[in-house]
C-alpha cells in the first residue's frame, strides 16, 4: 500500500478551506445571537405636545359714530358729502388692505364721471371719479396690526363746474374694504392701483 504525501499547495488548500468555512460558521452564529439577543444599541425619545393653529384674517366696517352714512337728496355743485367710517382688524394677524367705492344700481352715467369721490386713510388720500373707481383701488402701504382700528374718510364732491344735464339725476356706491395677511406678503407700494 502506498502513501501518498500531500503537497505543500495542497496543505495550504485544505488549511484555508477549513478556516473559511470556520469562519463562516462562527460569523453565522455570532450573526444569530446578535439577532437573537439585540446585541446593538439602540435609544428612542420623544417631545410631545406639539400643535399649530391657523391664524385669522378678518375686519369690521361701519359708519363712525361721530358720522352718518351719505344720503343727500338735494346736491347742487359746489357740494360736498363726507362720512368716516371705523375699520378693525379683527383677526389675529395683520393685514393690509385696499379700499375700493363700488358704484351701486341705478346710478347714472352722466353723473358718475362728474362726481369727484376723496378717499383718506391717515395721512394718505385719493381722489377720482365715481366712474374711475370702477376700475382701480386705493392701496394702503401700512399695515394694519391685530386689534387695531382705523378711519376712513370718503368724501364726495359734485364740482362747480358740473352741467345742467346733471340735474335730478341718482348715483349710489359702497365702501368696500379688501384684507389680506400682512405676514409673507410682499409689501406693497401705497396709492391708485388700477384694476
Amino acid at each position: 500500500m502506498t502513501t501518498s504525501i500531500p503537497s505543500p499547495t495542497d496543505v495550504r488548500a485544505s488549511r484555508t478551506k477549513k478556516t473559511l468555512v470556520a469562519g463562516a460558521i462562527v460569523l453565522g452564529l455570532a450573526t444569530t445571537v446578535g439577532v437573537v439577543t439585540g446585541a446593538s444599541f439602540t435609544a428612542t425619545d420623544s417631545v410631545a405636545g406639539q400643535s399649530l393653529g391657523a391664524g385669522t384674517i378678518a375686519v369690521e366696517a361701519g359708519t363712525s359714530a361721530s358720522s352718518a352714512v351719505i344720503n343727500a337728496d338735494d346736491v347742487f355743485p359746489g357740494d360736498v358729502e363726507t362720512t368716516t367710517i371705523d375699520l378693525e382688524n379683527t383677526g389675529t394677524g395683520d393685514v393690509r388692505f385696499v379700499v375700493d367705492l363700488d358704484e351701486g344700481a341705478g346710478t347714472d352715467a352722466v353723473l358718475a364721471p362728474a362726481l369727484q369721490a376723496t378717499v383718506t386713510v391717515g395721512t394718505e388720500s385719493i381722489t377720482r371719479s365715481l366712474e374711475d373707481w370702477q376700475s382701480g383701488e386705493f392701496q394702503i402701504a401700512a399695515p394694519l396690526a391685530a386689534g387695531a382700528s382705523t378711519e376712513i374718510e370718503v368724501s364726495v364732491e359734485l364740482p362747480t363746474t358740473t352741467g345742467n344735464d346733471a340735474q335730478g339725476l341718482h348715483a349710489g356706491f359702497t365702501v368696500r374694504v379688501d384684507a389680506i395677511q400682512a405676514k409673507n406678503s410682499v409689501a406693497p407700494t401705497g396709492g391708485w392701483i388700477a384694476d
